[in-house]
């Protein structure tokens, strides 16, 4: 769990600065979607110049201040030569950005729009060029290391695409519990939401959710 939840604040920070550089401030996670099983354009380009594939994919969708949604791109990649075998190595705090070595993460915008194009090829690169950004992302060719990790990323690929063909028959009973379940959920985060909602900065944003 604690590595789950740095991930997801290593890839909120990430989203937060692709947004500034665009000039907007004040973004709030709208929503997001996992696809496990469906390869981005650039993870089927990065595997065919032999890197691995990404262990998950987010989608994740912002909401502007001035009300427009914009779609990020999220691929996650393990890189096992970087993994420390450490007692507590596995138990990090979700601030602790960037300590989880092993695991990368490559946000970008969705080409959705031609602004978000130009995102990528020019405000973003002259940002970084300006010393503008602390925003640093994965290179694109493979280190000697993750060559190697190819075969396994694919096999687990495969695997992840098989569990999720399997068909899961799931009886009315189990049903009912986890209706009963959510809306449970739901009514013991009624104050947590209306922090989310109230929230008017990163900080207070973060500690909200």
């Amino acid at each position: 769990m604690a590595i789950h939840n740095n991930m997801n604040e290593t890839t909120w920070r990430k989203v937060v600065e692709w947004e500034e550089v665009q000039g907007h401030e004040g973004v709030k996670l709208e929503k997001f979607i996992g696809r496990p099983i469906d390869l981005s354009p650039k993870a089927r380009i990065k595997n065919f110049l032999n890197h691995p594939l990404p262990f998950d994919r987010h989608d994740w969708t912002v909401l502007r201040p001035t009300g427009e949604r914009v779609r990020y791109i999220i691929d996650y990649y393990y890189d096992e030569t970087l993994a420390k075998d450490t007692p507590g190595s596995g138990m990090v705090s979700k601030d602790a950005h960037g300590k989880v070595e092993c695991i990368m993460v490559d946000v970008r915008p969705a080409l959705d729009d031609p602004m978000l194009g130009l995102a990528r090829a020019v405000m973003m690169p002259l940002a970084r060029m300006r010393g503008e950004t602390s925003f640093k992302p994965l290179a694109f060719l493979p280190s000697e290391g993750l060559k190697s990790q190819v075969g396994e990323s694919e096999k687990t690929w495969e695997d992840i695409i098989s569990n999720k063909k399997q068909k899961v028959v799931v009886s009315e009973e189990e049903k009912l519990r986890v209706r009963k379940s959510i809306a449970q959920i739901a009514t013991d985060c009624k104050a947590q939401q209306k922090a989310v909602d109230k929230c008017s900065n990163d900080t207070e944003c973060a500690k909200a959710r």
